[in-house]
């Protein structure tokens, strides 16, 4: 008997641990419900409630192939290794599959099981389910990791036109089922008290739906439709001009090799497309935490000469937690956040930009709060955002470069309408003053005065920044 051990690769097609294990002998696969684990980790209500709706799909899928789904509810990583020799023991395991996870506890957790298995004489098979290519695999011609992406965009690009990208197809039907399913339908892996409650603390399953059949047509019509105007269309908030699949990247719905070969299949040009280059910006985050334990260690990448003072005001950090900082397209994006468990990547790097450098509030404070509240909540994507917008990242952006908010929203949301759908006290104001609305119109709307004076804010984190890098401003 084969068990595969499901992690955040819930899906049948292009699972390298489930197609490896059904091709060997009957399989059955398991999950693991670690919610201490996650309290740790801050994942979002809603994230974990997407993840437990995709894993009910998920079963109904296994079933049909007669391929049964056990839980292990336990508490935390720690719990991983004797429970699944437990499981293994009683369901004669010979060999455990599984693909692997590059954060320092999930690697820490696989070692502990694989060392624990080896005493027991039971095989362990690892793979590179969630990259394109294996973190370390991609080296400069000195044979070190790249720090800086595009040289490492470069050198994946050429690695992977060089390859066939072969994705792996759905495992064949069993003859039979070998062992039987758990009921997951009624196990719930949020307090029921909040799951009555989804559209406020759960994942909007409007936006987000978790049958295959539907991720997929998501993917092949983003393809088919907006890959080719991604590039000029994927800054702007108020339109749906990005692919909306990362949370399902996250869990592993869709692989990032299904990515890259349906982007392949119909555009001739995809190597250019900016929507590639993204996934590239996933791979090389992954391949980072892989290679360097620190960034699962809440350490900045960079090592500064002095500590960076940071200011971490509770009350600016609140208000910015809230969307009442002021800055319409900052509160608008925040409101966005908690509202919808999402949020779009522009407004990301403009939020965490403000929080980090007008603020100048700790970035893994920023971090822990998106966590929080993503519904594609992903440590190493979410560690190397952050790092990159408060310049102690690899390849991060450059300590004096600060966004102005207002400049930002008169970009990129210039007639206001994602700031008037997220903030609608404001939806009277003219297009002149959505941005930033005079005293008189902010009293009239009850939208509060700005916290921070922009000029005085940058004017503050160039000189705090400078004086941590040993520079003088």
């Amino acid at each position: 008997m084969n068990l595969v051990w499901l992690r955040n690769d819930l899906r049948l097609e292009d699972n390298p641990a489930l197609y490896h294990a059904t091709a060997e002998g009957d399989t059955c696969c398991v999950y693991t419900i670690t919610p201490g684990q996650w309290q740790q980790h801050n994942d979002a209500t809603a994230k974990i409630a997407f993840w437990r709706q995709r894993l009910i799909k998920l079963s109904h899928e296994l079933s049909l192939k007669h391929i049964p789904l056990r839980i292990c509810l336990l508490s935390s990583y720690e719990d991983c290794a004797p429970a699944l020799l437990s499981l293994s023991q009683k369901l004669g395991v010979t060999h455990l599959f599984y693909n692997r996870e590059y954060p320092l506890n999930e690697k820490s957790r696989d070692q502990s099981v694989e060392a624990l298995f080896a005493k027991q004489g039971i095989a362990v098979k690892s793979y590179h389910g969630d990259v394109v290519l294996p973190p370390g695999t991609v080296r400069t011609q000195q044979n070190a990791i790249y720090k800086v992406f595009t040289p490492f965009s470069r050198q994946w690009h050429k690695q992977v036109s060089n390859t066939a990208l072969q994705v792996l197809p759905a495992p064949n039907k069993q003859k039979t089922m070998p062992c039987q399913s758990d009921d997951i339908e009624h196990l719930w892996l949020i307090p029921a008290a909040e799951e009555a409650e989804w559209t406020n603390n759960g994942f909007r399953d409007d936006l987000w739906p978790t049958d295959s059949q539907k991720i997929h047509e998501r993917l092949s019509l983003f393809c088919q439709l907006k890959l080719g105007s991604y590039k000029t269309q994927r800054d702007i908030p108020s339109i749906h001009g990005t692919s909306t699949l990362s949370p399902y990247l996250a869990m592993g719905a869709i692989s990032v090799r299904q990515c890259i070969h349906a982007a392949r299949h119909h555009d001739a040009g995809w190597v250019e497309q900016q929507w590639v280059t993204e996934l590239v910006w996933r791979e090389f985050y992954r391949h980072l935490t892989d290679q360097f334990p620190q960034l699962s260690q809440s350490k900045n990448f960079i090592h500064f000469p002095h500590d960076i003072q940071w200011d971490n005001s509770t009350d600016r950090f609140e208000a910015w937690c809230r969307g009442e900082t002021g800055f319409p397209i900052v509160d608008a994006a925040m409101k966005q956040l908690v509202k919808t468990g999402w949020m779009h990547n522009r407004l990301r790097m403009i939020t965490a930009a403000f929080l980090t450098k007008l603020l100048l509030i700790d970035w893994r404070k920023g971090e822990a709060f998106f966590m929080e509240h993503l519904v594609d909540g992903d440590y190493a994507s979410n560690n190397g955002g952050w790092q990159w917008a408060s310049s102690t990242g690899a390849d991060s952006a450059p300590y004096f470069r600060i966004f102005n908010p207002q400049r930002q929203s008169e970009r990129f949301d210039p007639e206001g309408i994602f700031i008037k759908k997220f903030i609608p006290s404001l939806v009277d104001l003219p297009k002149k003053s959505i941005h930033s609305p005079t005293s008189e119109e902010r009293a009239s709307c009850g939208y509060p005065e700005p916290i921070i004076d922009y000029k005085l804010a940058r004017e503050r984190a160039i000189t705090v920044f400078a004086t941590a890098m040993g520079k003088t401003k």
